[in-house]
């Protein structure tokens, strides 16, 4: 059986969901079914097998290509809330501190004062309406407090009191006068009632006042302590034991850097190819290794100097250093 040395050739049509690949191998002579000569039935001197495969639908990866940074997925920068002098600073760069744990505290000293006598003057101010201190006093109903209590049973005693001068006056035992004075005396107490209302209603606000200075100097005696809002890394410190601080200074820079925000440019051309939920490759300045992530944000419009599409994915971190680094 003679051999040719014909070629094999492959044929991949790109950038379409339909892949036709077409081989072309070499054959064997041999005799038709007849018993002549293939050579006697083609115009050609060689014969050649043709084997076809079946057609299979596949997909090709379409790539955009950017370059961005690398960043902590969240970055804090954690202040005071209060003023005052920095007594104990329990990190320091690099520490790993948990969500809740204790960085600085003020001195406490005087806002523990400011909250003493702003319990003292609720204090104060529940007496004057008759509330017991262990009530919170949070939906007092007017008519119970001392003061109107004390007014409704001197109008009630006085309305008692002019039933009682009117009945005598219709059989003639009390003169008009004597009917006159008890009319007078009931108005005077009915007035003292609504006075009195009209009074419990100020001091109650004034209590609601009183509670709300209260809650006001134990969030300020709690701001004396500054603690991590999330689980994370202390990339800067920037207070120290002794320093004074005012409201809004800063104390450390907080960082989460277990999973990291990509952040990239697409340019305009490439930009209707960008869907939320894309794979990303990306390799890092002096990193050999390729990492894999997730496309998650894309802003609502291109930037108007540039022309380019910010969008941002988040990469598991390695644990290597990969922060920073171009992609």
């Amino acid at each position: 059986m003679g051999m040719n040395h014909s070629e094999k050739y492959l044929l991949i049509f790109k950038r379409s969901a339909w892949v036709v690949f077409l081989f072309l191998v070499p054959g064997c002579e041999r005799e038709a079914g007849n018993g002549k000569p293939l050579e006697d039935k083609v115009s050609a001197g060689l014969r050649r097998e043709v084997e076809v495969i079946e057609v299979r639908r596949m997909g090709f990866e379409s790539s955009v290509s950017a370059v961005g940074s690398l960043a902590p997925i969240e970055e804090s920068l954690l202040g005071v809330k209060v003023s005052g002098r920095v007594r104990d600073v329990a990190m320091d760069i690099g520490s790993e501190v948990e969500a809740g744990d204790l960085l600085a505290r003020i001195e406490p000293e005087d806002y523990e004062a400011q909250l003493r006598q702003a319990e003292a003057m609720l204090s104060q101010s529940k007496a004057v309406l008759g509330i017991p201190n262990e009530d919170t006093g949070e939906g007092v109903d007017l008519e119970e407090t001392s003061l109107v209590r004390q007014a409704l049973a001197a109008m009630e005693e006085s309305r008692r009191e002019r039933d009682r001068v009117v009945s005598l006056s219709e059989g003639g035992v009390v003169s008009q006068s004597e009917l006159e004075a008890a009319e007078s005396d009931y108005r005077i107490a009915a007035s003292r009632h609504q006075e009195m209302l009209d009074e419990a209603r100020r001091r109650l606000a004034q209590l609601d006042q009183r509670r709300a200075e209260v809650d006001l100097a134990r969030q300020n005696l709690d701001a004396t302590e500054i603690h991590a809002p999330f689980s994370g890394i202390v990339e800067k410190r920037l207070a120290y034991k002794g320093e004074f601080l005012k409201a809004g200074d800063p104390v450390a820079v907080l960082v989460r850097n277990d999973i990291l925000r990509l952040k990239l440019e697409v340019a305009e051309r490439d930009a209707p190819r960008i869907r939320l939920g894309q794979q990303v490759r990306l390799s890092v300045t002096g990193d050999d290794k390729i990492y894999q992530g997730e496309l998650r944000r894309i802003s609502p419009r291109l930037d108007e100097l540039s022309r380019m599409l910010l969008v941002e994915a988040e990469v598991v971190n390695p644990g290597e250093s990969a922060g920073g680094g171009s992609s």
